[in-house]
């Protein structure tokens, strides 16, 4: 299934703005893992998260990973527990450090929602962007996070394949999620199948 993690609120009582950018640097996709490991929980630790990045990304595949960053002390202000010093290296951090608790800032950041893409065609659609994985770091869910996310997906479309399609899946259990997408023009006009035929 591709994110779900997101605001079912398509105007935000409190929005706040973040800058998106992506995730290149073994730092910033550390301090992502947090935001990812709340939808993807099966991931448990940071080297993980990486190793399964190096099968996905460029020059491997066609996987692209950004992250959603907020000033450190905002994030604070608004609650948010975040811990002291930069995050784990890949090889050198714990699941317990860097677990869905362990808010680590970067250059004084905090990534607080992910947005994993990947530009792809078929015979169906032709040319479009299909969205993996899409979070926002649960305390700070219906702040409009969420909306920005899918709004920079949409712009990165336009931009990478001047039009075409962006398309995702949902599991059928995510009705907030449904609300969220169709709140922002999304239609549902399918289901996706899938069979496990072995274990790798």
């Amino acid at each position: 299934m591709a994110h779900e993690h997101v605001s079912d609120a398509s105007c935000p009582a409190d929005h706040s703005a973040v800058s998106i950018r992506l995730l290149q640097q073994p730092s910033e996709i550390s301090a992502a893992f947090p935001v990812m490991q709340q939808l993807r929980p099966h991931i448990q630790t940071v080297e993980q998260f990486m190793s399964i990045l190096e099968l996905m990304s460029p020059p491997a595949g066609l996987y692209m990973l950004y992250g959603a960053f907020m000033p450190t002390a905002k994030v604070e202000a608004l609650g948010l527990p975040v811990q002291s010093g930069e995050p784990s290296q890949a090889g050198q951090g714990s699941s317990q450090q860097q677990g869905i608790l362990g808010i680590t800032p970067v250059a004084g950041e905090v990534c607080v929602g992910v947005l994993g893409c990947k530009l792809e065609a078929n015979l169906h659609r032709g040319k479009h962007m299909y969205i993996n994985d899409l979070a926002v770091l649960e305390p700070l869910r219906s702040r409009g996070i969420g909306a920005q996310l899918l709004a920079f997906a949409e712009d990165l479309a336009r931009e990478r394949l001047r039009g075409g399609w962006v398309v995702l899946d949902s599991g059928l259990q995510r009705e907030g999620a449904h609300r969220f997408y169709k709140a922002h023009g999304y239609d549902m006009p399918g289901y996706v199948f899938h069979k496990q035929v072995g274990r790798t």
